[in-house]
């Protein structure tokens, strides 16, 4: 599976510090965070972060779904997103 390796084997390369520079500068366009309630690989945020925003952000953690929510209920998913874009 190195496919999936690749990822995290390029966030330890040398120009991994310039895109850490721009990840510590304001995020600047909306965001909506949706996180699985049931994920198994990654845990919701548990710190408040909203110093990290300059535009209108959102995180929700949607009951009843894991890691790839827009597979397991994309019809629930598409109205959150639809709700959140008006």
């Amino acid at each position: 599976m190195p496919a999936p390796l690749k990822y995290y084997r390029a966030m330890m390369r040398p120009g991994m510090l310039r895109a850490a520079r721009r990840l510590s500068q304001p995020i600047a366009v909306p965001l909506l965070h949706l996180h699985g309630a049931d994920d198994g690989c990654i845990l919701p945020p548990q710190v408040d972060d909203r110093h990290r925003f300059a535009a209108p952000h959102a995180m929700e953690v949607v009951p009843d779904v894991g890691h790839f929510l827009h597979i397991e209920d994309p019809e629930a998913i598409a109205e959150r997103i639809a709700a959140w874009a008006e």
